[in-house]
């Protein structure tokens, strides 16, 4: 499953959007970050934008209006086919 629920994942996950601002498949509610299938993320944003969807942005995730438009590639955790 891809997934940013560690430093090591992050990292990862950075490597493979590279510069490119990405909506990363997850929400915010209140201070806790959750991917669509409900998996709470430990890694923090690292800044209060006011939205709810997590974006990767400048090597960070920050939170993003989600009816906001914004040119983004999209990731999602997606369970492994094995």
């Amino acid at each position: 499953m891809i997934g940013v629920d560690s430093i090591t994942n992050l990292a990862d996950v950075i490597n493979l959007l590279g510069d490119y601002t990405s909506w990363l498949g997850a929400r915010k509610f209140g201070s806790v970050c959750k991917w669509l299938s409900g998996t709470t993320l430990t890694t923090s944003v690292h800044e209060d934008d006011g939205g709810t969807c997590l974006t990767y942005w400048n090597g960070h995730l920050h939170d993003y209006p989600c009816n906001e438009p914004l040119d983004v590639a999209i990731v999602c955790d997606i369970p492994d086919s094995k």
